[in-house]
């Protein structure tokens, strides 16, 4: 009968040790961990100085939208908001904290149901928002680009576009609406250099969205620095998928539920050897 107990007891701190150290693993790559994989793979900009001009860098934002109180069922809606902002203020952090830009371009669709909400939950959706990106107040925030690029959100894809010839006929004659060329799609991590100085041409950043819950499965920040004589450095800043750690969440809750309803009966049949009937 001691024998017995003694059997199970072993078994069952074995059986919870097992789970508490798969959770904390999984819980320290998703997390943390992970994050900072993807950061020492991001590229650093080095632009040199012109004229005792140093580059501006500029970090560009697209989509975040903040998530609302209307949209998301009742049951999840408060946990898939806390996830979501807590993504958000992750990634930004460790973007942040890499690039060190002097300004931050947000790209549209900030708040998820702006234009919807009333006065009282517009105001938490801008609180949340500046809580997410905690931005220092030296640096400066604008919502808008240049004349001779521009830096485009909404589509949640990543690609550079170059038209040779829609900055013909000067400043007045831009062609904005037919603005069309050749499309470098940017997946990679590597730093892609242009030059500002022909004004024939003109250039298009198709920006990534940050947001894990715009359903792709490429999520990152556009990081551009530019320099006083037109040459322009830029890269993405990518970052790892969401959805996958939490489906690795969801198996890891149905492993340990089953661990446990095995213990369950283990102890139950423990209990039926020591006092049989």
């Amino acid at each position: 009968m001691f024998s017995m107990s003694k059997v199970y007891l072993h078994r069952h701190c074995s059986g919870i040790r097992l789970l508490l150290v798969v959770w904390l693993l999984v819980l320290l790559w998703n997390e943390y961990l992970v994050f900072v994989f993807y950061s020492l793979r991001w590229s650093m900009l080095l632009p040199q100085t012109v004229a005792h001009q140093d580059p501006v860098m500029v970090l560009f934002v697209a989509d975040p939208q903040i998530i609302g109180l209307r949209d998301e069922p009742r049951n999840i809606g408060p946990i898939s908001r806390w996830d979501s902002d807590r993504y958000l203020q992750k990634t930004f952090s460790f973007v942040y904290s890499h690039a060190k830009p002097d300004v931050v371009v947000f790209l549209g669709d900030l708040l998820d149901e702006g234009s919807q909400a009333d006065p009282e939950d517009y105001d938490s959706y801008v609180k949340r928002f500046r809580h997410v990106f905690n931005i220092p107040s030296s640096v400066q925030i604008i919502s808008q680009s240049g004349a001779d690029v521009i830096f485009s959100a909404h589509s949640h894809y990543s690609n550079i576009i170059i038209c040779n010839d829609c900055g013909s006929g000067g400043p007045q004659n831009r062609k904005w609406k037919n603005f069309q060329g050749m499309t470098i799609p940017v997946y990679d991590y590597r730093v892609y250099h242009l030059d500002m100085n022909n004004k024939q041409q003109m250039y298009e950043f198709q920006v990534p969205t940050c947001s894990y819950r715009m359903g792709v499965s490429n999520m990152g920040y556009g990081l551009a620095s530019f320099a006083s004589d037109g040459k322009v450095q830029y890269t993405v800043l990518w970052l790892p998928e969401r959805y996958s750690q939490l489906l690795l969440y969801v198996i890891l809750l149905a492993g340990t539920v089953i661990g446990v309803i095995l213990l369950a009966f283990l102890k139950l049949g423990a209990c039926r050897e020591v006092h049989p009937r």
